[in-house]
């Protein structure tokens, strides 16, 4: 037997050396986010299935009722792996199919999961008659619950969302990203559940209607401190500045840490009305001053607000991400006019700190989105976009210690080099 590519030859009757069990075991553990890979490993062989089951029970995925009912038997079987579950994912599908199995999962496996932390739905419809009534009441046992993950998912009305959210009491972290709500209506009398103790919001995509259900109908995150908008790495966020506004007029109080990832520029809600018509191309809207699009905004604020900290009160750590975009053709940077208060949006943010105990800033420039550039194109537009930001006010604003007393760190990064995939052993050379 010849092993390509080292031109080693050994007898066709020769066998590997048997490995120890420990050394599989350390492979098993790289496998533990790919659940299908262990499933597969989990059928060569008894010596693999107590590893492999380990990480499987660590965290569940359920996309059918089946599942529910197979999880809710071995568990009964075998109480000692109920402290081994630690998230649980219930996923619909492509198409956001109705999510049977939640209700089946919140009644066969209430007090049955003492240490479960994450809960999970994603790619999926909340619908009543899919959803047993009682489902509220048996999520109430899920103590442990520190975590509610809601990823693409549809719900019928805003009670039920503020239901769902509520009914987990020990809630501290919110994951909320592109979740929409049929019905816009909200009857304040409807709902009488207790508010969870919420420390962390995660907020992105398409979700104004959530916004304005836990910052304005029920103020789920007036005691939050940690607040995280426009992370999701697969496409640019769709979350308007209305959405944001709403959330920091409600929780801004209590805030110690935000991180925010622009695609566009922030700007007065009547301005999104009356200066870029829906489906328009606007020069001066792009993060870097040039031509971008801007799709219509229809959150419901206050005509004349505008994003701004000024009610971040005790805002300690800012992380400012800014999508850089592609030079236009059509418009020359060294023949344009100098950034106005109105274009200078970095600098607007950055003044409207009134906090005294902002111990840091982040200004991290992404350029991970564009290809085909070398370095040099890369530093050009960075080294223009923080000149049109007047990044030289705003060193000197930072630099003012009887205004900025706190304040020990300021970096300014670039974040380049796209996520792509070598697909030939040649790209390695």
């Amino acid at each position: 037997m010849c092993i390509d590519g080292f031109g080693l030859s050994l007898p066709s009757s020769a066998m590997p050396p048997e490995l120890p069990v420990i050394i599989w075991e350390l492979i098993i553990d790289h496998l533990w986010e790919n659940s299908d890979a262990l499933k597969q490993s989990a059928l060569v062989c008894k010596a693999w299935q107590a590893r492999c089951r380990f990480h499987l029970l660590s965290k569940i995925v359920l996309r059918h009722t089946r599942s529910v009912h197979r999880l809710a038997h071995l568990l009964s079987e075998k109480p000692e792996l109920r402290e081994r579950v630690l998230g649980a994912e219930i996923w619909g599908g492509p198409n956001i199919p109705p999510i049977a199995q939640f209700g089946t999962f919140a009644s066969m496996l209430a007090k049955k999961l003492p240490a479960l932390q994450v809960l999970c739905v994603y790619y999926a419809e909340w619908q009543q008659r899919t959803v047993r009534p009682n489902t509220f009441l048996h999520l109430a046992t899920f103590a442990s619950v520190f975590e509610l993950r809601l990823s693409n998912v549809v719900f019928p009305t805003k009670l039920v969302l503020a239901r769902l959210i509520c009914a987990l009491p020990n809630l501290l972290f919110l994951n909320v990203v592109d979740v929409t709500v049929r019905s816009k209506e909200w009857n304040p009398l409807a709902f009488a559940g207790v508010l969870p103790p919420i420390k962390m919001v995660r907020f992105d995509g398409a979700s104004d209607d959530v916004a304005d259900l836990i910052a304005r109908d029920v103020e789920l995150v007036r005691g939050a401190m940690h607040l995280s908008v426009g992370w999701t790495d697969d496409t640019e966020d769709r979350w308007s500045d209305g959405a944001l506004i709403t959330i920091l007029q409600c929780a801004g109080s209590a805030l110690d840490q935000m991180s925010l990832r622009l695609w566009r520029v922030p700007k007065r809600v009547s301005e999104h009305s009356a200066d870029a018509p829906a489906g328009k191309w606007s020069a001066t809207n792009s993060i870097d001053g040039v031509s971008d699009y801007h799709a219509p905004v229809t959150h419901d604020v206050a005509p004349d607000s505008v994003l701004t900290f000024s009610t971040c009160a005790v805002l300690r750590l800012l992380t400012l991400c800014c999508c850089l975009s592609m030079p236009s053709k059509t418009i020359n940077p060294e023949s344009a006019p100098a950034p106005s208060i109105s274009t200078a949006w970095l600098h607007e943010l950055v003044a409207s700190i009134t906090s005294s105990r902002r111990q840091g800033l982040t200004i991290e420039l992404d350029a991970r989105h564009l290809v085909d550039l070398g370095p040099l194109e890369l530093v050009k537009i960075m080294t223009d976009f923080l000149l049109h930001q007047k990044s030289t006010q705003i060193d000197a604003m930072l630099a003012d210690t009887a205004r900025f007393k706190a304040l020990m760190v300021v970096q300014v990064r670039l974040t380049c080099g796209p996520r792509t995939t070598l697909r030939t052993e040649a790209d390695w050379v």
